[in-house]
């Protein structure tokens, strides 16, 4: 198994637990195991970055539909969504001035970075799977 997808697999039961834990009465933030880390502003920013990038891919698939682009790969939604939410995570950074040298429990470019390396290997997929979805269409 390729790195890209094994690093997807991972993500994807990651993100399973994420879903299913406030469930169960528990809340993980990412990069803490330890419930209840962030305070009320630090949650309140992640939900809008989220927010803005859940947003901002339903307004580029909708464009896309409107001009009439050839389907993309699978992996393209959560690419576009990664994307998105790195953008949007650092101009938020920015705009509260948060260090990068700065407490990890007080900062979220750990996140980026993460979200940075997890878009790059779907972007690895992306390529490689729009070569083959398109090979034979030319």
């Amino acid at each position: 198994m390729r790195t890209e997808k094994l690093l997807l697999l991972v993500i994807c039961f990651w993100t399973m637990l994420l879903a299913i834990a406030p469930v169960l009465g528990f809340n993980f933030y990412f990069p803490f195991v330890v419930p209840d880390v962030l305070d009320s502003a630090q949650q309140i920013e992640r939900l809008l970055i989220l927010r803005s990038a859940s947003f901002m891919t339903s307004a580029y698939f909708t464009l896309r539909y409107f001009l009439n682009r050839k389907p993309l790969s699978s992996v393209s939604p959560i690419l576009v969504l990664s994307n998105f939410m790195i953008f949007f995570g650092v101009i938020s950074n920015l705009q509260n001035d948060v260090s990068i040298f700065e407490d990890p429990s007080k900062s979220n470019w750990v996140v980026l970075l993460v979200l940075v390396i997890f878009s790059y290997g779907l972007f690895r997929i992306h390529t490689k799977d729009t070569k083959k979805i398109f090979d034979k269409d030319w």
